[in-house]
């Protein structure tokens, strides 16, 4: 069990990511695609012209598909591509 300090110091860590409009979320995919993953995180997690076009150009790219509608797809005929899996915490959604 986490002691009571661990406890708070991670509280205020979410606390301090919804302060800034971002959220914790877990994401199951291919081995292969975990830096190119985190890259991408971290564009988007941006306010800046960056993180739009970054937005701008995996909506393009999507056809202008919402996520859900994408995963509920291909996926569900029995393809192996990953999913998203977003777990909810206490405090929202969390990685």
């Amino acid at each position: 069990m986490a002691t009571i300090s661990r406890q708070c110091r991670v509280a205020r860590y979410h606390r301090r990511l919804v302060d800034r409009g971002l959220a914790r979320f877990e994401v199951v995919g291919r081995e292969g695609d975990r830096n190119l993953i985190r890259i991408l995180a971290k564009h988007l997690a941006g306010d800046d012209a960056v993180a739009a076009h970054t937005r701008a150009a995996i909506t393009q790219i999507l056809g202008g598909e919402s996520i859900p509608d994408r995963l509920s797809g291909p996926n569900d005929s029995g393809s192996s591509s990953p999913k998203v899996t977003v777990r909810r915490g206490p405090s929202g959604p969390q990685m």
